[in-house]
C-alpha cells in the first residue's frame, strides 16, 4: 500500500494533484514540479508513457467514485435516516418509494460516511484523468455497487441496486475517482472475499472536456 507516500506527494500543489489518478504509479521524482512549464510538462510526459507501458494498466482493477455526499445514520432510523435516504435517492436518481427497503438496510449496516459507487474498470480508461481533462459525465448501470463507506477502517455498508443514473464530474481540486484498492484502507480489502466483487457495475464516460 501507498496512500500515506501519495498523499504526501499530492500535499506539494493543487497542480501536482489535479494531474494524478494512478497514486500507484508515480513517485517521488516524477512529482517535482518546476518552474519552467515546459520542464514539468515532459516530465509528465514522462510518467504517461511509463503507465501506457505498464502491463497493469490491461488488468481490472477496482475503482470508486465519490459523489461528495455525505451520508449521517446517527442516531439509527427515524428522521435520520429519512434524510439521507432523500439524499441517496436524489443523487442516484431514484423516483417514488423504490429501494427504500434496500437503502435502510445499507444505512444499517453502516456507521456513515460519503456515497461511493464500486467498479472494475482496466486503468488505461482514466489514463486522460492525468492529461488535462475538466470534467466528464459518467453513466452508471447494471447491477450497480452503492456503498456508504469511511476510509479510516475500510469499513461500511453496500448494496446491489438494478438502476441507471448519470453522475457529473469535475476535476479541479478533487480527485472524484479513484483506483478504491490503493487505498489504505479500503472497503474491497478489509470486507470483501473477491477482487472482482463490483463487476456487476457498469459505466460509461460522456462529454469530456479538457483543459485549453
Amino acid at each position: 500500500m501507498r496512500d500515506t507516500t501519495f498523499e504526501e506527494l499530492a500535499d506539494t500543489s493543487i497542480r501536482t494533484q489535479r494531474l494524478i489518478c494512478f497514486e500507484d504509479y508515480y513517485d517521488e521524482s516524477d512529482l517535482q514540479e518546476d518552474d519552467e512549464d515546459d520542464e514539468f510538462a515532459a516530465g509528465l510526459a514522462a510518467v504517461n508513457e511509463r503507465v501506457y507501458n505498464d502491463p497493469r494498466c490491461s488488468r481490472p482493477l477496482v475503482f470508486v467514485c465519490n459523489t461528495q455526499l455525505e451520508v449521517e445514520v446517527f442516531p439509527r432510523g427515524g428522521e435520520t435516516y429519512d434524510r439521507a435516504i432523500e439524499g441517496i435517492k436524489n443523487v442516484l436518481q431514484i423516483r417514488a418509494l423504490r429501494h427504500d427497503d434496500a437503502l435502510r438496510k445499507l444505512l444499517d449496516c453502516s456507521n456513515g460516511g460519503h456515497l461511493r459507487i464500486f467498479f472494475m474498470s482496466k486503468p488505461s480508461v482514466f489514463m486522460p484523468l492525468s492529461r488535462g481533462m475538466k470534467s466528464a459525465d459518467i453513466t452508471f448501470s447494471g447491477k450497480v455497487q452503492v456503498g456508504v463507506t469511511g476510509y479510516t477502517n475500510g469499513t461500511g455498508g453496500v448494496i446491489q441496486l438494478p438502476i441507471t443514473f448519470t453522475l457529473p464530474l469535475t476535476f479541479d481540486d478533487s480527485r472524484p475517482i479513484r483506483v478504491e484498492t490503493l487505498i489504505k484502507h479500503n472497503y474491497t480489502e478489509s470486507a470483501c472475499m473477491s477482487w472482482s466483487w463490483c463487476k456487476s457495475t457498469q459505466f460509461e464516460l460522456s462529454n469530456i472536456v479538457y483543459n485549453n
